[in-house]
């Protein structure tokens, strides 16, 4: 090899003095990172400690001697075995370097923590090694903070592993990164059989589309999304659990792990399926009896006119022959059969009217808007005469069918009677009405009063509200309240029904 300048062939001499030029610079860099360099002559035992090196180590220079044993005084006796296990390994020539990480006991009697690295440089021919250098590099702020590190970890994971909650991360393919004790118990599996498998299989087949349709809105604007979804458990049973998912998002905003938070919901959702059953069952039996009332007004109706009618019209007809035959000069005997005409007149004309409230014959003659008008400029008019009252009419309601002008007439009525109750109203106005939506019939139902309104949500409860909402119920329609208080109060149904002429 030639010296690059004098193109002269170098001596040992010139590669000694780069040699030691190099170590020089190497030196002088490591001392500029607080770092201890040693060299380590093999043969002899003797080694060179760097002025950086006796700074970690606290010791001055002329209180002792560097070498094997200085270097066995400085490490910790717990850790000794490990650091000779790996220093001999490198000797031997089992490793290209040596790496250790140790406790120094300094000349105070402090604690440091070391990483040394060291390297054997020369070997005689037989490998047997000569000299070793190496470093070391104070890393006790590391520890530190690996060590906080490892405790926030273990109190993260305790706090994980105490939870009675499902816990598990996973990828957005589904595979899980982690998965909690409970989780575990859950499915019934060790978590080394859980973490790189999939939770799909876990989920519900059928609610499988919902979920990943779900977690397919999970953005770092929505990085939060709640399922409610069904699993098999450790038990082959189907449970219902409430997920959190919270996903957390790469630099570039794709979604780099989901955090999954669970809990079982599966009694809350058989109480509110109970509930929604007692629902619908309280539903029906209001259908049924609301169809039980109308059957059994028709035919008290029909007892009225077919009993009470007919003996009241005897009474009146023997009445008028009393009064007859009277007419000749008995005049005690006129006079009663004149009350009892007057009597059995008066008691007709109520049992009419109260006929007619059941069951308004207009109705089984499909006039329907005739019976609205009896109902309005009749009988309600004759009792709330302080009340003005408008009904407006369109279209042809006679061809519908007699169920829907039964519940509609019973709805009207019951809107009248609230707002006589309640309403203290001055003006009420009723709109009958029917149009085409996409070529079926729809009739609109619309009361509104001008009283003292009320609070929609608070009237939801009243009776007289939840008998016409099952009325309309059962026509497959539906029926709004909007009022305030102070601001009168607007009822409006609407049915959808196909054409139904009656012949």
């Amino acid at each position: 090899m030639t010296d690059p300048k004098t193109r002269k062939p170098r001596t040992k001499r010139s590669r000694a003095l780069s040699w030691e030029g190099n170590e020089l610079r190497l030196q002088l860099a490591l001392e500029a990172t607080g770092d201890g360099m040693w060299d380590w002559d093999l043969r002899t035992g003797a080694a060179y400690l760097s002025p950086s090196y006796y700074a970690l180590t606290g010791y001055r220079p002329e209180d002792v001697t560097p070498g094997f044993e200085f270097f066995r005084q400085t490490v910790h006796p717990d850790d000794w075995p490990g650091v000779l296990a790996i220093m001999e390994s490198h000797l031997a020539d089992q490793s290209r370097e040596s790496t250790i990480e140790y406790r120094m006991l300094t000349a105070t009697g402090a604690i440091r923590w070391i990483r040394g690295r060291g390297k054997v440089m020369e070997r005689d021919a037989d490998g047997t090694p000569l000299r070793m250098v190496g470093h070391i590099t104070d890393i006790s702020q590391q520890k530190k903070l690996e060590e906080a590190l490892h405790v926030t970890e273990a109190r993260y994971r305790m706090v994980l592993e105490d939870q009675t909650e499902f816990i598990a991360r996973c990828l957005t393919d589904g595979t899980i990164t982690y998965a909690n004790e409970v989780y575990c118990r859950l499915i019934g599996k060790p978590a080394e059989e859980i973490i790189g498998y999939r939770w799909q299989p876990v989920a519900h087949p059928d609610d499988l589309p919902m979920i990943e349709a779900r977690l397919a809105e999970l953005t770092p604007a929505n990085p939060v999304v709640t399922i409610e979804n069904r699993i098999i458990d450790s038990q082959g049973e189907e449970i219902w659990v409430q997920f959190v998912n919270h996903a957390f998002f790469d630099a570039a905003g794709g979604i780099a792990e989901i955090q999954v938070v669970g809990r079982d919901i599966t009694l809350r959702k058989g109480i509110e399926a109970r509930k929604d059953a007692l629902l619908e069952e309280n539903s029906r039996l209001a259908r049924e009896l609301i169809d039980l009332q109308d059957k059994e007004r028709a035919h008290l109706a029909r007892e009225l006119h077919d009993e009470l009618s007919q003996q009241l019209v005897a009474i009146r007809a023997h009445a008028a022959a009393i009064r007859h035959r009277a007419a000749s000069g008995d005049t005690r005997l006129l006079a009663d059969a004149e009350a009892i005409e007057a009597s059995a007149s008066q008691i007709y004309a109520a049992s009419h009217r109260l006929m007619e409230r059941l069951h308004p014959q207009l109705l089984d003659n499909v006039d329907f808007k005739g019976a609205l008008r009896v109902l309005l400029l009749d009988a309600w008019l004759e009792e709330h005469f302080d009340i003005r009252t408008t009904l407006r009419l369109a279209g042809n309601l006679n061809a519908i069918s007699n169920e829907v002008l039964v519940h509609l007439f019973r709805v009207t009525q019951g809107c009248l009677n609230n707002v006589a109750l309640h309403a203290r109203a001055s003006r009420v106005r009723v709109f009958l009405g029917e149009r085409l939506v996409a070529g079926q019939r729809v009739l609109r139902l619309v009361i509104r009063d001008d009283g003292v309104g009320m609070d929609p949500a608070a009237a939801q409860g009243g009776l007289g509200l939840r008998v016409m909402r099952e009325r309309v119920g059962k026509l497959v329609g539906s029926l709004t309240v909007e009022s305030q208080p102070g601001a009168g109060t607007r009822i409006a149904v609407e049915v959808r029904v196909p054409p139904a002429p009656r012949g």
